[in-house]
């Protein structure tokens, strides 16, 4: 195993700063999820840990040793794409030995690694099928089987669940887990799905437009998300947002829509301006007072209920974690649950600081 250490590390091309001094060290064993929408350079960062991207800027190492110009064969790396990249007229079991074959080692250690390979990823029927007869969960745990023979310092992770449906994908999920558990390897996982980061990792790293936003456990980045950005990207469905003004010790929606007492753990001025955040699922519908929500349109999973419409004209969704009968197009009074109201700063989308943080 290896840890990982990132210090001001950019990535430019031409005028165009992709990733902007960015800072990150990963200790031995780790599951870290790099997770943000298109764009942002999740995977051109790992793509720079796996020595595919030059560096324009910065320093990487690698169990402590400096890996600017380490070309990628000499890392000890081992990495699954979305694509699999299976040798099409290779079956399993070759594809699997193909990285050790190519190395030159013994055939006796080979044929160990690949039935030590075969039984954790249970692959073991399948070792005479070729690509084309595996289904893309199979093709997926083969591109993984391929890996951990390497015996890698790290495993990198690129998206490898986008191309499989969505049961598919949750079961994949688990066993990625599973496998992480088992091995033990430092692993950097690439998503821009964040339930897939929710669930995997062991800290998960936000980025947004080239930086990273906010590194933290993720219950740390769900309960005491940083910044507006991460409080809409961690939490499905996304947190509702409302311009508010602190009055007497209530926060006064800007929309006129409803207030509510400002949280006695926060520390705002009297008469600031405060982005009030709330996510649907702690909002709590009430015969009077809290915020008056216009409900647009009701949808029922079989367990849960989400309604979409809108407080004082700004969009937002309320969720409840069990049936509930609401019609489209009627009018409720939603309260936010006590101790789970989020205030961020208007100019800079900080969280504002609290008394016992």
């Amino acid at each position: 195993m290896a840890d990982l250490r990132m210090v001001r590390v950019s990535k430019s091309y031409g005028q165009q700063e992709v990733l902007q001094a960015l800072d990150l060290v990963i200790p031995e064993g780790e599951f870290v999820v790099l997770v943000g929408p298109s764009g942002c350079g999740k995977s051109t960062l790992l793509r720079m840990i796996a020595g595919l991207e030059e560096i324009t800027d910065g320093e990487v190492f690698i169990s402590g040793k400096k890996c600017n110009d380490t070309p990628p064969q000499k890392r000890n790396i081992a990495m699954v794409f979305q694509s699999y990249a299976l040798f099409p007229h290779l079956n399993v079991r070759e594809n699997i030995a193909y990285g050790p074959k190519l190395r030159g080692e013994d055939a006796a250690a080979i044929d160990r690694k690949i039935g030590w390979a075969a039984e954790i990823l249970n692959l073991s029927p399948y070792l005479d099928r070729f690509p084309k007869q595996l289904s893309g969960g199979q093709r997926q745990r083969v591109a993984m089987g391929r890996a951990i023979v390497r015996e890698p310092s790290l495993f990198l992770y690129d998206e490898p669940l986008s191309n499989l449906d969505a049961q598919l994908r949750v079961q994949m999920r688990t066993e990625i887990k599973a496998l992480h558990n088992k091995v033990g390897t430092t692993s950097i996982y690439v998503t821009h799905d964040q339930i897939e980061a929710m669930t995997l990792a062991d800290r998960i790293v936000v980025m947004n437009a080239g930086r990273i936003e906010q590194i933290g456990t993720p219950l740390d980045l769900f309960d005491k998300p940083e910044t507006v950005f991460v409080a809409k990207f961690i939490g499905s469905p996304s947190m509702n947002m409302m311009p508010a003004t602190c009055t007497d010790g209530m926060l006064v929606l800007d929309s006129g829509a409803g207030s509510v007492p400002v949280p006695a753990s926060y520390k705002v001025a009297e008469a600031g301006k405060v982005l009030v955040g709330i996510r649907p699922e702690h909002l709590d519908i009430v015969p009077s007072g809290g915020f008056a929500f216009d409900a647009n349109i009701v949808e029922q999973t079989g367990t849960d209920t989400y309604v979409y419409g809108s407080i004082g004209g700004i969009d937002s969704t309320v969720m409840f974690r069990e049936r509930t009968a609401i019609e489209d197009g009627s009018s409720l009074n939603v309260m936010p649950r006590t101790g789970h109201l989020h205030l961020f700063d208007v100019a800079t989308g900080g969280r504002l600081p609290e008394i016992n943080a």
